[in-house]
């Protein structure tokens, strides 16, 4: 593989992570701000059940209006 050729993998594999990241930020912090409306006594049973539930009610629109915003960086 020439030099040219891994420098751009090498720079699109980055840019790539970097807004993945971002979508997955987006993420944990509608996960928090749901998680954290109520006070919850222990880890195990509260919490857990609370992001898992929040985790599977994001909404499919939402996350693709999301990912939307970097997928056109990408390509």
């Amino acid at each position: 593989m020439s030099k040219q050729t891994d420098d751009h993998l090498r720079t699109t594999h980055r840019t790539v992570l970097m807004h993945w990241s971002k979508t997955c930020e987006w993420r944990r912090c509608v996960v928090e701000k749901e998680v954290k409306r109520h006070p919850r006594n222990t880890k195990s049973s509260c919490l857990m059940e609370a992001t898992f539930g929040v985790m599977e009610s994001i909404s499919k629109d939402h996350l693709m209006k999301a990912c939307s915003h970097f997928w056109t960086r990408v390509e």
